[in-house]
């Protein structure tokens, strides 16, 4: 095996981590947290809202209180949600849904207007810090190729823009390691674990998606439906709490990003949505059903994507009716080219 200059984290018969020679990797919290099982031993921040909806409609809102405010807890002493309460998620973090759990939190039947108010008015600070760190951390200006139209949208990274992450993924240590050894070229291992956070950050780290690109200069669909989400959610905390100045910036900000979403990463001609590739300045190919997210944000901004007419067109598209041929289940990897 080449030396791949990853850290001696695994011992020489490559058995697996030396536990007892390391610290705890755990950060604490300060509420009861739920794991969402297989190979996670952590609270895991994109799960966690699947987690919080179950926990609504079983009735448990003080269980799905604690985990809104365990990631509000770790914004106030990291800056930002890491993927998962460890040390090694220090600069890298998931899709950014907290303030649609918060959201999720008080409009359930469960929960009063006031504990729902106190809710948002505890987090809102926190909130605000994570979304200004994806803007500082994450953003990349988009271009196209005729130089007529820029914007300012959100790319998936490794690491921070100060200390970008130049390792092995630590959860995934082996594994990465043992890619490197396979590459010839000793000045592209930096590449591959570059791309293997990033696509990790993404969550669809196992996924064809990634394969063969610079993850870093993807824009994803995705990701910018859940920051227009989160640009619509904090207009309306902020509403709720009397601030009309930050309600209406964050409002404006939610046009903006919808509006650069339609320009650059919607496809008239597929009537769906693709990915954008900064760097090539166009359109990846190939659907994924991760496209469909501004739909379930409400991403609209001078284009009314919730229309009728408009809904009924992405439905109608071949990319949707590929999907309708799968009777009963499909891979979440699925693709349509």
């Amino acid at each position: 095996m080449a030396d791949t200059g990853a850290r001696p984290l695994v011992g020489e018969d490559g058995q697996g981590v030396l536990e007892a020679d390391l610290p705890d990797s755990l950060v604490s919290l300060p509420y009861p947290a739920i794991v969402s099982g297989g190979r996670f031993r952590e609270a895991n921040y994109w799960d966690s809202y699947w987690i919080v909806q179950g926990l609504l409609v079983s009735k448990l809102t003080d269980t799905a209180r604690g985990v809104i405010l365990n990631f509000a807890d770790l914004i106030d002493r990291m800056g930002f949600v890491p993927a998962g309460n460890r040390v090694y998620y220090g600069r890298r973090s998931a899709p950014p849904v907290l303030a649609l759990m918060v959201d999720s939190y008080r409009r359930n039947p469960h929960v009063t207007v006031g504990q729902g108010k106190k809710l948002v008015q505890e987090t809102l600070p926190a909130l605000e810090r994570e979304y200004r760190w994806w803007m500082e951390q994450r953003n990349v200006t988009v271009r196209s190729a005729d130089g007529q139209l820029q914007a300012i949208l959100n790319v998936y990274r490794a690491g921070l823009l100060a200390a970008p992450m130049t390792h092995p993924r630590p959860e995934f240590y082996l594994q990465d390691v043992h890619r490197a050894s396979n590459l010839s070229d000793p000045s592209s291992w930096d590449k591959l674990y570059r791309n293997g956070a990033a696509a990790s950050e993404s969550t669809w780290s196992s996924s064809s998606r990634w394969t063969d690109v610079e993850v870093e200069d993807i824009v994803p669909v995705d990701l910018n439906a859940f920051l227009c989400a989160y640009e619509r959610q904090m207009a309306e905390f902020y509403h709720s709490t009397g601030n009309e100045k930050m309600a209406e910036e964050f409002q404006d900000l939610a046009k903006i990003r919808a509006d650069a979403i339609h320009a650059f990463l919607w496809n008239d001609t597929v009537k769906m949505w693709r990915d954008y590739d900064v760097r090539a300045q166009k359109q990846r190919p190939g659907f994924y059903l991760s496209h469909i997210a501004p739909i379930f944000a409400h991403c609209s901004g001078k284009v009314n994507i919730t229309s009728t007419d408009f809904l009924q067109a992405v439905f109608k598209s071949a990319d949707v009716g590929f999907i309708l041929t799968f009777s009963y289940f499909f891979s979440l990897d699925l693709r349509v080219i």
